[in-house]
C-alpha cells in the first residue's frame, strides 16, 4: 500500500506534469468507507480528463461496482452523485493485482484555485479493492 504513497508523489513531483494520479487505500477485505483524495489545482483554465482508478486483487470478481463519487470544491461547494463503473475482465494471472481505469468526466474544467476534495464511497461493501482514486490528464481538444 505504501508503494501507491511514492508512485503518487513520483507522478505529482512535475507540477507542470499533463498527467496527474491520486490515490486512496481502501479496505480490501471489504471496502464501504469513502476513500478520499485531495487535488490541489492552479489551473482554472485547462480542460482536463477524470478517469476513477481502481487498484484490484483476485477478490474482486465483479463486472460492475456503483459508487458514490462526491467532489467539495475549495469555495465549499459540494457535489456527490453516483456512478457505475462497467469492470472489463482482467487479463492478468489471478495471484497478481490489476489495475482498472474508467472514464468519468471529460473536458473538465477546475475553476477555483486551491484544493479539491473527491471521495470514492461503494454503494455496498465490496471485497478486493485495494485503492481507488482518480487520474487527471490534460484532454486532447
Amino acid at each position: 500500500m505504501r508503494a501507491w504513497a511514492v508512485i503518487t508523489a513520483g507522478l505529482l513531483a512535475g507540477c507542470a506534469s499533463p498527467h496527474e494520479v491520486h490515490i486512496a487505500d481502501t479496505d480490501p477485505s471489504g471496502w464501504r468507507r469513502a476513500a478520499a483524495v485531495a487535488v490541489p489545482n492552479t489551473d482554472t483554465l485547462a480542460r482536463r480528463d477524470l478517469t476513477v482508478v481502481l487498484r484490484c486483487d483476485e477478490r474482486f470478481r465483479e463486472d460492475t461496482l456503483t459508487l458514490r463519487i462526491g467532489v467539495l470544491s475549495p469555495d465549499s461547494l459540494a457535489y456527490e452523485e453516483p456512478f457505475t463503473l462497467r469492470i472489463p475482465r482482467g487479463t492478468a494471472a489471478a495471484p497478481l493485482g490489476r489495475e482498472v481505469a474508467i472514464p468519468y468526466r471529460r473536458r473538465s474544467v477546475l475553476a477555483d484555485s486551491g484544493t479539491y476534495r473527491f471521495t470514492f464511497t461503494p454503494v455496498r461493501s465490496v471485497a478486493g479493492i485495494e485503492a481507488a482514486g482518480l487520474s487527471i490528464t490534460a484532454s486532447n481538444d
